[in-house]
Formats: structure tokens, sequence, C-alpha cells
């Protein structure tokens, strides 16, 4: 999104297992991406890794997600969600949705949730569920993989000074993001 760098959404128990060679990969870039993130934190060194401030909000478990909050991270998934709130009640049996996260079937928003199609009656329940899957349940093992890592080097605690957007800043350097380094005079 926009760039920046947020997990995409896995299932979370085959993650957690770490029992493939595919799963243990991915958790292994998370912490190594939290070790360098530590690192360039601690010796004030600027590199091109823009983590999405929300990531952040993920790693400090700071405050909840909204639906807003999907928008910045998947505007495509939010327009659909969106979509569904707008469409007609009687309309929304015949879209053939299920408890499954969108574009993922093999993630599952509630046990047994492939078998339990949308009505009007679940709507608010399904997309709170989307919501909770996408940037909580469903990246909470890479999260992990990156906190873990991250204080092994720097506690957490020590970054609650910034603020999330001031995080996702500090490692890439806000004249980077600004584009000032391509200005005539920078030049």
């Amino acid at each position: 999104p926009g760039g920046m760098l947020f997990p995409a959404p896995r299932d979370p128990a085959w993650l957690s297992k770490a029992g493939t060679h595919d799963a243990q990969l991915i958790l292994e870039r998370f912490r190594l991406l939290g070790l360098v993130v530590a690192k360039c934190i601690l010796d004030g060194r600027l590199v091109d890794i823009q983590l999405h401030p929300l990531f952040w909000r993920a790693a400090f478990k700071s405050s909840p997600f909204a639906l807003r909050s999907l928008r910045e991270v998947d505007p495509e998934l939010y327009g659909s969600m969106m979509r569904l709130r707008q469409t007609e009640k009687q309309d929304l049996a015949g879209l053939c949705v299920d408890f499954t996260l969108p574009g993922r079937p093999d993630i599952e928003l509630k046990p047994g949730g492939a078998d339990i199609m949308l009505t009007a009656d679940n709507l608010d329940e399904y997309i709170h569920a989307v919501v909770e899957m996408s940037l909580v349940t469903a990246i909470a093992p890479q999260v992990q993989a990156f906190c873990s890592a991250f204080k092994e080097l720097l506690p957490l605690e020590a970054c609650s000074i910034w603020s999330e957007r001031e995080l996702a800043s500090i490692i890439v350097g806000a004249s980077v993001r600004d584009d000032a380094c391509w200005t005539t005079e920078h030049l």
C-alpha cells in the first residue's frame, strides 16, 4: 500500500506451525527485517524500507484496527466491503459469499466459515471478521517474528516515544519520502 510494507494475510495456523519450508522462509524474512530495522534505528542509518504505520500499530498492539484502517492497507478489499454494505439486503445471499477471507479461501473467518453464507443478518459480523483477519489474526505470526528479532537488539518500548507515522519514516528518512533529495538545490 503506497509503496509501504505490510504483511500479506496468511493462514495463521500454517505459519505458526512453521512446518513447511515456505512458512519457515516467510517467518525468517520477518525476523531478518526486525533485526535490520532495529539495527538501523540504533545506528541512525537510513535504508529504503518503508514499513506501513499500521505495521507499527500491529507490532505495538497499541490500538484496535477499524474498517478505515483496511482502506489504508488494502483499498480494493475496503472497496469491496463498502460495496457489500450498499448492496440490497435481498441480493446479498445471491452473491454466494462465504465466511472466508476474500481471495484466500484457505483462511476461514471463523470455524466452519466456508459453510456459512453471507446474509443481511451477518453482514456486520462478516465485515468485522474480514478487518480482524486481514489486519490482526492473519499477520500475527509475521509480526511476532519481526518483534522477537527486533527485541534482541532494541526493546520495542524504547520506540514508544515516536508515533506510528514517525517510526514509519525514521528508517527511510523524511526527505526521501518527500522527494526532497530530487530537488534542484539538492542535486
